[in-house]
């Protein structure tokens, strides 16, 4: 089905077109809405560099070996923008990827670091590791929910390092004993 009946259909079925059929909601529009208007940032800046190379769509077709009318169909907006032909464009271009995406997303704007913290923070939780509270941050922005990432780890490190270290003392004293010691503790 093509995309121009893909949106009708989803239109018309008050539905964002997803294979569920289950009205979208009130967040996910607003997600969706959000990531349309970044597409077409990231389609505009695109399109305004290739313009200041002064390179023809067809000759950047030519010379990433496309179909003819591929580069303007994406840069253009009717044509999915995909990644792997977007960082070929750039290539080609001689923009650096991280540039652009620097230009569409200024640091700042949003970090990777927290929403990998609470994902890790969960995962720590579920598996039955402590997690260490934002009082132990020494200074850091804690994550959603109170703790310190880094802290548990260097906990978790720390605890196991020790663990590892009196395994190693309990061995070497078997060693030479000839028979198993009780531990000091």
């Amino acid at each position: 089905m093509g995309r121009a009946k893909k949106d009708r259909v989803a239109a018309d079925s008050g539905s964002s077109g997803e294979e569920s059929g289950a009205p979208d909601t009130p967040e996910a529009e607003a997600r969706r809405a959000q990531s349309a208007g970044r597409t077409e940032e990231a389609r505009d800046l695109l399109d305004r560099l290739i313009r200041a190379r002064r390179i023809s769509y067809l000759e950047m077709d030519r010379r990433l070996g496309y179909g003819r009318g591929r580069t303007r169909l994406m840069a253009q907006g009717q044509l999915d923008l995909k990644y792997q032909p977007l960082i070929e464009i750039l290539e080609e271009l001689g923009v650096d990827p991280g540039a652009y995406f620097q230009a569409l997303f200024p640091s700042g704007e949003r970090s990777l670091a927290e929403p990998l913290e609470k994902i890790f923070g969960d995962k720590m939780t579920r598996a039955g590791i402590p997690l260490a509270r934002a009082e132990e941050a020494g200074g850091r922005k804690p994550a959603e929910g109170g703790f310190d990432l880094e802290s548990s780890i260097d906990r978790i490190i720390e605890d196991r390092l020790q663990a590892s270290i009196a395994k190693i003392f309990r061995d070497l004293a078997e060693k030479t004993s000839g028979g198993p010691r009780e531990d000091p503790k």
